[in-house]
């Protein structure tokens, strides 16, 4: 600071206690600022070739933007609040339970593969069914289940179906098997939905083949499981690009009951997108499938 009380003549007028700043470079490089009051810069440089302020500039206000009405929030109706409650930090999984429902839960999922409950064929680790059995209805929660036998890392079939295409006659009539030891063992769990398949789009990747045996798989298995538990909706579930892209129509096809979707706001860079990016993408996601029921099966930030 070379000087607080400088005084520097411009072509607008005379600005008096001003700081003249310098700073010196590498190679006697040297700028010199001078700072008016209420004015800012005044001067840039000295001598005969310095900028001297010549007009004197229009301070815009600031737009401030009105505060957002408050917004009602919509009446429930019959939409439905679902959480995957893992086991909590102190083991406790019963006090994480009663903390989703004081939250307002009303359903919780259980997944299982059909390779880990179907060990070898036709015999069944039924272990993981039954507790569920036991525990979810003195909890007054529904359970999404998810029989899954594709997903993101591929199928999961039992061993001895691996190499058969997913629209193999055995494959299908075991599946349905599957389907059956399942419901007698979880006869007074109160079933949201059952899902077959998570996220398949990844799973069948750009394989027309493979999308074709599992749309055939698919339909078979759905209409063997809703016989069994009536107005049970079945399906699979595909990200909300795949939802929303080439696939939209297949996947349709897939689940006449509801459409079944995970949803986190990525870019394809896997950057997250804008919070304002949500709204929209939710418009489109409802617009691609007019008079459906959505069911979220993953929905995070």
């Amino acid at each position: 600071v070379v000087s607080k009380r400088r005084s520097v003549t411009t072509p607008v007028g005379r600005y008096d206690n001003c700081i003249h700043i310098r700073m010196t470079m590498p190679e006697s490089v040297v700028f010199d600022w001078v700072l008016a009051p209420n004015a800012g810069l005044v001067q840039f440089g000295t001598g005969a070739g310095a900028y001297l302020l010549n007009k004197i500039p229009v301070l815009q206000t600031p737009v401030v933007d009105a505060p957002p009405p408050p917004v009602t929030p919509l009446p429930k109706g019959t939409r439905t609040l679902g959480l995957d409650v893992n086991m909590a930090a102190d083991d406790d999984y019963d006090k994480a339970i009663d903390l989703a429902t004081a939250l307002g839960v009303q359903t919780v999922s259980l997944t299982v593969n059909w390779n880990d409950i179907e060990t070898a064929p036709g015999v069944y680790d039924m272990s993981t069914l039954d507790t569920a059995d036991l525990y979810y209805p003195t909890k007054n929660l529904r359970l999404n289940l998810f029989l899954i036998t594709m997903d993101p890392v591929g199928k999961h079939v039992p061993a001895d179906l691996v190499v058969l295409p997913m629209s193999d006659p055995r494959v299908i009539a075991r599946f349905n098997s599957f389907v059956d030891a399942v419901f007698t063992r979880i006869p007074r769990v109160q079933l949201n939905f059952v899902v077959i398949g998570s996220e398949i789009n990844t799973g069948l990747g750009t394989d027309t083949a493979a999308w074709n045996q599992y749309e055939n798989f698919v339909a078979a298995v759905s209409h063997y499981v809703r016989s069994q538990r009536a107005g049970l909706k079945v399906g699979v579930s595909a990200t909300f690009a795949a939802l929303t892209g080439p696939y939209r129509l297949q996947l349709q096809r897939m689940n006449p009951d509801a459409i079944f979707a995970s949803y986190y706001p990525l870019l394809s860079t896997n950057d997250v997108k804008e919070p304002s990016a949500v709204a929209y993408d939710f418009d489109t996601l409802t617009a691609s499938f007019p008079g459906q029921a959505i069911y979220f099966e993953q929905l995070g930030y």
